[in-house]
């Protein structure tokens, strides 16, 4: 069964990888969320966070960020121990709970889709280290990228 589109703001428990996570998305800044039609009224855009929010839980970054057409997450991994105090289920079976609870911050930037000529958007998913989450902090362009896969 496919996931519900995420709405921002909003916390919600996932199974990813047989493993329960809690994920929080956000806008990054005000000016974000005053362009908060951007991401209610594109379907394809909903997508493709989610599928950057998959990829980058997947990837277990401490922080991480997914740069995509028209947008940027950015994302922080924190410990959750209170994961480990519920039993959780799916099917009457057992879980297990994810150490780490996830943190997105959605960031609308303008850039040109498609400039590498594929007519496939292209999620890339970057592990930042020594950057800070804040808003204030300088965007993906400014930032240290190390192991960038795409």
């Amino acid at each position: 069964m496919p996931l519900e589109a995420f709405k921002v703001p909003e916390t919600r428990l996932l199974a990813i990888n047989e493993l329960v996570v809690q994920i929080t998305l956000t806008y990054r800044t005000d000016e974000d969320e005053e362009l908060h039609y951007r991401y209610d009224q594109d379907a394809e855009l909903q997508a493709l966070v989610q599928t950057a929010v998959v990829s980058l839980v997947n990837c277990g970054y401490t922080t991480g960020a997914a740069k995509g057409p028209g947008f940027l997450l950015h994302q922080v991994r924190k410990r959750w121990p209170i994961g480990r105090r519920y039993i959780f289920t799916k099917n009457g079976e057992p879980m297990q709970s994810s150490l780490h609870k996830y943190f997105f911050q959605l960031e609308f930037i303008d850039d040109e889709p498609g400039v590498d000529g594929s007519a496939e958007p292209v999620i890339e998913i970057a592990e930042l280290r020594g950057v800070a989450m804040s808003p204030s902090a300088s965007s993906y362009n400014g930032s240290v990228i190390e192991g960038l896969d795409s």
